[in-house]
């Protein structure tokens, strides 16, 4: 295995993600892609639209995303070879882009749990398994018995 990809949001469960990744490519002398994907607000408040191009927006979201990723990294053993990619878009689109393009052999999810309306309605997650170039792992960050209060 040479490449593995863990996508990772803004949530509690990044780190947990990240670790699970970050083991498998330290068992198997692989790079570790953390990624994190920006999704692009269509319901941004008016003041903002008004006030000229979306694009600084963007543009702060993909800073901080960077600095997140950056955070995280941190974290990880230092043997682990990382690199950090902030995607823009879909997020199960984007993810499962990356991962093609960089031609990964695995990626790593978050798998938090969802009520069972939110599953009917779908996840970033259940549409990566569905469309994604290779296998997925997904960490399961939390019981689906525990409480979501």
């Amino acid at each position: 295995m040479r490449t593995i990809v863990a996508a990772v949001d803004g949530t509690e469960h990044a780190p947990v993600v990240a670790s699970a990744a970050a083991e498998l490519a330290s068992q198997n002398g692989a790079t570790l892609v953390l990624l994190r994907v920006v999704a692009p607000q269509l319901g941004l408040p008016s003041h903002v639209l008004t006030a000229g191009s979306v694009e600084p927006t963007v543009s702060v979201a993909i800073d901080e995303a960077r600095r997140a990723l950056a955070r995280l990294q941190r974290e990880l053993p230092p043997s682990v070879r990382v690199v950090l990619e902030v995607g823009v878009g879909t997020p199960w689109r984007e993810i499962c882009r990356v991962a093609n393009l960089l031609g990964a052999e695995l990626l790593v999810l978050g798998a938090h749990g969802y009520s069972p309306l939110e599953r009917m309605l779908g996840t970033t997650a259940a549409s990566v398994v569905n469309h994604a170039p290779c296998s997925v792992l997904l960490a399961r960050t939390r019981s689906i018995f525990e409480s979501s209060n």
